[in-house]
């Protein structure tokens, strides 16, 4: 079993720091050397301060890097060997024991508090784990963060103390840095630049290529397979059928480019940036066989980091794939870059040649092997059991390189044999035997930096993806729509029709339409064509309606939609849609406004059919003004409701509303409709009400019922004659009764009325009740019969 690492998981982290500053240099290249190097060792020069009142001599401590270490003379200064161009991580000790960090180069120079805060900070927050690009951003944000000072402080009240306190797990340092940490990763601006979902920079997926076509794509920083399988076909009678078959196996290679890096520290740290995908060539997945209307396939993705149970229902063969892969993602992708740069130490160009070179497959083959022999290894690359982290399977093989002659003289012997077979040299004429020895003194450090280590968790998490994930794909024989297939638009008016392809393979730039229209009372529009037959690439239209015969008419709006595929557009078929046009109607309500001197009423506008939503319509009121005015005015625009309020004295006058559409800068007559104004101080007019009265006969075995909905008007003394007059919106028209006689059957006492319509109807089982009939024909009458009505009396 894999041994604990807590004691020196802290170790790695610098081990780490040191990585991925060398990867990277201080603008990401490193000059080239000779004798195929490519890079080259320089001095660089630096000052240790010590914190007021620490008690150590200067000239005791030492220096030190990767590639050896310095005497600190009396007035803190040293020099170092390091990597030209860019910051290296440095340690101050006392003789075995850590006393500050810092850098030195790409203009640092000074190892104090400070520094050592900030190394701290980025072991604690991760950022080893990113990559080059990356990191050395978090390392540019970290240095002079204001989140850190309290940590400087801390490590300088408590060496006052204890003169070795960061190297002694001093607690209340690991509390400063924990706090420090997550303030850092819950900043507000952390959470303000978004390039990708959480997880979405590391994720596995599917896109659409062509008809019948998908790739797969890997946009996590591990190695992953991809099987595509065949699970079931659905016929025309919508049953769907197993049919399992293995089509293919996908594999891809580790994201490692990053497309773009934000700004903001706690984005960077948390992985939310764009890392460049890897993209699978096209696999084919038909619709089959030939009877199906659709067929359903699955591709699941496997990778290092899954947990317990994810992958058992494998076949042996793919298990076996999967040990296969996750031993060269450890070995490959963590352990031997971590080894190499250490060792040699190299860039990324130099061990991505080593990597990438057929010639070095062969020395690859033996280190795999190597890495197998190590304990524990074997168990952990199973895919049955659960599995410990990535990172402390690379701390396992870290250990056993310093404790393990064996292993180390393995990984010296293949490492060697890469350069070799390439024909890469050491820099300086080095030796790898020398290179081994800088592990084990970067396997110490604090156990402090363990505490802060839930952010490097989430890291390790995020980029060793815990995840088995199954993405279904569904091939259909690909149905064109057309949204919506069915509207009304007035005349001069304007539809917009939308071409969808729901079940299509592919979508944006690979798709052309052809639209067609009948046109005989309208047009379409793109935005660049404009007819009623046109090729464009745009999946909407817009129909521009008009009526010059003043009828109701319709159109029929029709699209085919292509896909570009095998180097020629291809037919997936065609969608039609109805546009009726109907002629805007425009009524008013009431149609008499009758009211005494000083009084007010409420008059109403209205349209058929309703207007569109999408479009703009204004009402304009007018009124002669010989009896009243529109509080004061005499026109009005803009609501469907104005209020005329009558004047001192009795008179009459008209009330007119015109309906307009506006259509940019255009402004277009839909209708009008008028009322008469009645001002008297002796009203001869009163307004009616809407009733309903029913009747239900029989019961349970059969039951009859009859209903009216009429105007009701109460009797006057004296009157001769009642003339009702309204509006029926179902016809669309006005309503204009007078008598005696009087048509409504059931009126209250000491009242008249108009019968309006009405019905009857019958039915077994249970019957409605009387109640329930007249609450229905109310409900039907607001609709149908709107707005006062006024009944004008004759004496």
């Amino acid at each position: 079993m894999l041994r604990s690492v807590k004691g020196w998981l802290a170790g790695f982290l610098v081990l780490a720091a040191w990585i991925s500053t060398m990867s990277c240099g201080g603008n990401g290249t490193i000059p080239g050397g000779g004798n195929g190097a490519l890079f080259t060792l320089g001095s660089g020069s630096g000052r240790v301060v010590l914190p007021a009142g620490v008690a150590l001599a200067l000239e005791t401590l030492r220096a030190s890097t990767p590639f050896g270490t310095s005497p600190i003379n009396s007035a803190g200064d040293f020099t170092v060997p390091v990597i030209t161009g860019g910051p290296m991580p440095v340690t101050v000790f006392s003789g075995d024991d850590v006393v500050l960090y810092g850098y030195v180069g790409g203009g640092h120079t000074l190892v104090t508090a400070d520094s050592t805060a900030e190394f701290l900070a980025y072991l604690a927050l991760a950022g080893f784990l990113t990559p080059p690009e990356v990191s050395e951003e978090i390392q540019s944000q970290l240095k002079g963060h204001p989140e850190l000072a309290a940590v400087a402080a801390k490590i300088a009240e408590r060496m006052q103390i204890d003169p070795l306190a960061v190297g002694n797990n001093d607690s209340e340092i690991a509390s400063a840095l924990n706090i420090a940490a997550g303030n850092i990763l819950n900043a507000p601006e952390g959470r303000g630049i978004l390039i990708n979902p959480v997880d979405g920079g590391y994720g596995n997926s599917v896109v659409h290529e062509g008809l019948e076509s998908i790739r797969a794509i890997n946009q996590r920083r591990r190695r992953t397979l991809a099987y595509v399988d065949q699970i079931s076909y659905t016929t025309e009678d919508n049953v769907e059928h197993d049919a399992p078959q293995e089509i293919t196996k996908v594999k891809l290679s580790p994201t490692t480019g990053v497309t773009s890096v934000v700004g903001a520290l706690g984005d960077l740290i948390s992985g939310k940036v764009a890392y460049a995908p890897v993209i699978s060539d096209p696999v084919t997945v038909p619709v089959r066989p030939t009877s199906a209307i659709k067929t359903k396939y699955n591709v699941t993705f496997i990778g290092i980091g899954f947990i317990a149970g994810d992958i058992v229902s494998l076949p042996e063969s793919r298990k076996q794939e999967y040990r296969e892969l996750a031993l060269r993602s450890l070995a490959l992708d963590l352990f031997f870059p971590v080894l190499l740069k250490v060792v040699i130490p190299a860039n990324k160009e130099y061990f991505e040649q080593l990597l990438g070179s057929a010639e070095g497959l062969e020395a690859v083959t033996f280190f795999l092997e190597r890495v197998q022999e190590v304990p524990g290894i074997a168990e952990a690359l199973e895919p049955n059991a659960q599995p410990p982290s990535p990172s402390q399977i690379v701390l396992t093989l870290l250990e056993w390189v310093v404790e393990s002659e064996t292993f180390q003289n393995a990984c010296i012997d293949a490492i060697q044999a890469m350069m070799d077979k390439v024909g890469l040299k050491l820099p300086n004429a080095g030796d790898l035997k020398v290179g081994f020895t800088n592990i084990s003194g970067m396997l110490k450090i604090i156990d402090a930096v363990l505490l802060s280590l839930d952010a490097s968790a989430q890291v390790v998490d995020i980029v060793r993806s815990k995840q088995a994930e199954i993405v279904e794909v569904i091939t259909n024989r690909s149905k064109v729509l057309l949204d919506p297939p069915y509207q009304v638009v007035g005349s001069d008016a304007e539809a917009e029709l939308t071409a969808r392809v729901p079940d299509a393979s592919g979508t944006g730039d690979l798709l052309k339409y052809h639209w067609t229209c009948t046109g005989q009372y309208g047009r379409l529009k793109d935005g660049i064509h404009e007819g009623n037959d046109f090729e464009s690439s745009k999946d909407k239209v817009v129909y521009a309606a008009w009526s010059p015969y003043g009828i109701d008419v319709s159109d029929k709006v029709t699209v085919e939609a292509f896909l570009f595929a095998d180097n020629e557009w291809k037919s997936l078929g065609t969608a039609e849609a109805t546009v009726d046009v109907r002629i805007a109607r425009l009524a008013i309500s009431p149609v008499l406004v009758a009211i005494k001197p000083g009084e007010s009423m409420a008059v109403e506008a209205f349209v058929t059919p309703a207007p569109p939503a999408n479009e703009v319509f204004e009402y304009k009121w007018i009124t002669h003004g010989t009896a009243g005015s529109f509080n004061g005015v005499l026109e009005k625009v803009g609501p469907r409701e104005v209020t005329y309020v009558a004047g001192s004295a009795e008179g009459t006058d008209k009330v007119t509303v015109q309906l307009f559409r506006l259509d940019r800068a255009k402004r277009i007559f839909v209708g009008e409709a008028s009322a008469d104004v009645k001002v008297e101080t002796e009203p001869s007019v009163i307004y009616g009400t809407i009733r309903a009265v029913a009747e239900v006969q029989g019961g349970f075995g059969g039951w009859s019922e009859w209903h009216e909905i009429f105007v009701e008007f109460p009797d006057v003394p004296g009157a001769t004659s009642y003339r009702v007059q309204g509006f029926d919106a179902y016809w669309w028209g006005n309503v204009d009764a007078t008598g005696p006689p009087f048509t409504a059957s059931r009126p209250a006492a000491g009242h008249h009325g108009f019968a309006l319509t009405g019905g009857s109807g019958w039915g077994f089982g249970e019957p409605p009740t009387e109640g329930e009939l007249i609450a229905e024909a109310m409900a039907y009458a607001a609709w149908r019969f709107p707005g006062d009505w006024p009944v004008t009396i004759t004496k």
